[in-house]
């Protein structure tokens, strides 16, 4: 139909409406993740926009762009899109198109785990939603300060901005957003060792997407549940939750999801110590997690395979792994998991030496250049909190 009123525009001469067909059908192309002809689509639509000296619509393409490089993951195309439809906004008094520019610039810092950055942009972006009474965008930001503070493990904060989130989504009615808060209380529970709290809230939030057909959220409460039975060494009920999420995860086309559900089957074949069939486990999900450009999904996998060839006293493969993951974690700035690789790998050391874990001499015994390394960390982290 929009492609019969573009040609209708054209026939009648209307540029602008022209314009507008294009731009629409490139949305209708990203949301259905066709990149490429979305791209063509915007890319057109802002030259039809340029001709007629429409400046809100060059904008609008201008964003869109960069959004599809966002999901691209091809954040040093995505900035500058961004950066510049934010300023084209800013030139016409946009409020609102600033404000979305700024939450998609704190998106890719977030994803590229610079969360000092990103929680200016998403603190900037909530106060411009806040000034135009945009209680869905505030929801929105409230939301990711929330995922950037669990992703930093201060949990209490992450609570209250989940609350408070909740509560936004709440006032406007936005069933997906409450659902989504629901799930990341639950989740941070289930990070505290809180299982019950974590359950009962984690199965409202399930409950509350299949209320609204949210087929992915409806997957990731299974998996969550399915890491809570793991975790409670019920290993049999979370394999079956843990495999429907999967298939589950598969039949959207969730990429990430599936890897996800690899990486905690694994998790249960490592806890009952079969390290060879956790293996292959884990290293499918470390290949998946690659194929989908995901830096961190794959440095955990590492991790998790160096700690099933030390308990197997593999200790050179392990080392490799621990290290391996170490130069992931650095790369996208996790001094926690960067930290966590030290530690394992002063760990082998030690026990290669046969010294005990707390002699005087275990102190002189480390792995060379790990103070070095410790006080490197603290530097970058110092200096990124400038």
């Amino acid at each position: 139909m929009l492609s019969d009123a573009k040609a209708a525009f054209e026939q009648i001469g209307d540029h602008l409406g022209q314009a507008q067909c294009l731009w629409s059908l490139g949305d209708i192309c990203r949301m259905e993740h066709n990149f490429s002809e979305a791209r063509i689509m915007f890319s057109d639509a802002k030259a039809a926009f340029q001709q007629i000296g429409a400046q809100s619509g060059q904008a609008q393409c201008l964003q869109s762009l960069g959004n599809i490089c966002r999901m691209e993951r091809n954040f040093s195309e995505a900035r500058p899109m961004l950066s510049n439809a934010k300023a084209a906004f800013e030139q016409i008094g946009d409020h609102l198109g600033q404000a979305q520019c700024l939450q998609k610039l704190g998106d890719i810092c977030r994803m590229e785990h610079n969360f000092s950055e990103a929680r200016t942009m998403f603190s900037d972006a909530k106060a411009a939603f806040k000034q135009i009474g945009d209680h869905s965008g505030q929801g929105q930001c409230l939301q990711t300060l929330g995922d950037i503070c669990k992703m930093e493990h201060n949990y209490s904060k992450a609570r209250t901005m989940f609350s408070d989130a909740k509560a936004a989504f709440e006032q406007i009615g936005d069933h997906l957003g409450q659902a989504q808060c629901l799930q990341k209380l639950g989740d941070i529970c289930r990070m505290e060792h809180n299982f019950s709290e974590a359950k009962t809230l984690i199965s409202d939030a399930k409950a509350a997407f299949q209320q609204i057909g949210g087929h992915s959220g409806q997957a990731q409460c299974l998996q969550s549940l399915g890491d809570i039975s793991r975790m409670e060494h019920n290993f049999s009920e979370a394999r079956t939750m843990i495999s429907d999420a999967q298939a589950a995860f598969e039949q959207i086309g969730d990429h990430s999801g599936q890897a996800r559900c690899l990486q905690s089957l694994g998790d249960i074949f490592t806890m009952e110590h079969n390290f060879s069939e956790a293996r292959t486990m884990i290293s499918d999900a470390k290949a998946a997690f690659e194929q989908i450009g995901d830096q961190l999904g794959q440095a955990e996998c590492l991790l998790r395979l160096g700690k099933n060839c030390r308990a197997e006293h593999n200790y050179p493969e392990a080392r490799k792994m621990f290290s391996d993951a170490k130069v992931f974690f650095e790369q996208i700035g996790n001094h926690w998991g960067a930290g966590e690789c030290l530690r394992h790998l002063e760990n082998i050391s030690r026990m290669q030496n046969n010294i005990p874990p707390h002699s005087t001499t275990s102190k002189h015994t480390r792995i060379p250049n790990l103070t070095e390394a410790i006080k490197s960390l603290f530097h970058i982290k110092k200096i990124q909190n400038h």
